[in-house]
């Protein structure tokens, strides 16, 4: 005969995984912010997803890659695409496990996006291209550059430093990857992440100007919501650092290299970039932190014109 207890302690558990459920689901719905249009782009059919991105523009190509992050889309570029579009072809990407792109349930590193961005380009773009990058993405810049000679000039706003990159997988992060693949519990991790007053806590930390606060909220909340919270295997991939890679040798060798970056970022980070190849330029935009082409948008055109 089933004890009364354990059938109490099931149906507590079935409550219990029910009523996560019901939360993953409102927190799905919540973040429908609209600030990401499907019907604005298209879909480039890579062999681990589809990748959503627009064009807009004619002339030299430029590639937008919006900051490696599952709060990040192509939105990141929102206030300068339109600009550049003036006298540039203009290819805005959303990530693979980013925006409106899909989120397959994958193990994510720096290899499977250096490819995507390779194929991208030879597919979709179809030429040599000039290339904006943002912070943790400029890892998959650099990489995909020195693996297949794709880009002309390649600038790097606010790269990560070299140790960040770097960082290697554990025992323990394996097992925390698998947690997080879980479809209920690692799904309420990430919900919990991700959560509306947590992603304005992490914008706020990214700008000094908090005119731009909300927006960017609303924008990199509904992004890291798309797909039922699909992002969570690209946020496990990362955090359990999958995504590592050394760049120093491929920095070392590239060429047409320039750096923007927010006049309230570390500068040490610059040092370490010019210690590895003193032929980097580098442009600094002032009254801006990480994102200089939200916050200073005149300057960074300015600087970006300058070198494109």
């Amino acid at each position: 005969m089933i004890n009364k207890k354990f059938l109490q302690g099931f149906a507590i558990g079935i409550m219990s995984v029910a009523a996560l459920e019901v939360f993953n689901k409102a927190v799905n719905e919540k973040a429908k912010k609209y600030k990401l249009n499907v019907n604005d782009g298209y879909f480039y059919t890579w062999k681990e997803g589809s990748l959503h991105y627009t064009v807009k523009g004619e002339g030299k190509p430029v590639l937008l890659i919006h900051d490696l992050n599952v709060l990040s889309s192509g939105y990141e570029w929102n206030k300068i695409e339109d600009e550049l579009a003036k006298n540039h072809k203009v290819y805005t990407l959303d990530l693979l496990g980013c925006g409106l792109s899909d989120k397959p349930s994958i193990t994510y590193t720096n290899y499977t996006f250096v490819l995507m961005i390779k194929d991208f380009c030879n597919d979709i773009i179809k030429e040599k291209c000039d290339v904006i990058s943002s912070n943790d993405s400029t890892a998959i810049v650099v990489m995909a550059d020195n693996m297949e000679d794709i880009f002309n000039k390649k600038i790097l706003i606010n790269p990560a430093e070299f140790d960040l990159f770097a960082m290697q997988t554990t025992r323990l992060n394996l097992i925390e990857k698998n947690v997080l693949y879980l479809p209920i519990i690692g799904t309420t991790v990430y919900n919990i992440y991700t959560a509306e007053r947590n992603v304005k806590l992490i914008v706020d930390s990214y700008i000094n100007n908090k005119a731009e606060l909300e927006n960017l909220t609303e924008a990199y909340y509904e992004a890291s919501h798309t797909n039922n919270s699909r992002g969570r295997y690209l946020y496990a991939c990362k955090k359990c650092s999958y995504l590592g890679v050394d760049i120093r040798d491929a920095i070392s060798e590239a060429k047409d290299v320039y750096i923007v970056k927010g006049d309230d970022t570390y500068k040490s980070i610059i040092n370490e970039y010019h210690d590895i190849n003193p032929n980097i330029k580098v442009n600094v935009i002032g009254g801006s932190k990480l994102l200089p082409h939200i916050e200073n948008v005149n300057e960074t055109l300015d600087a970006i014109n300058n070198i494109i």
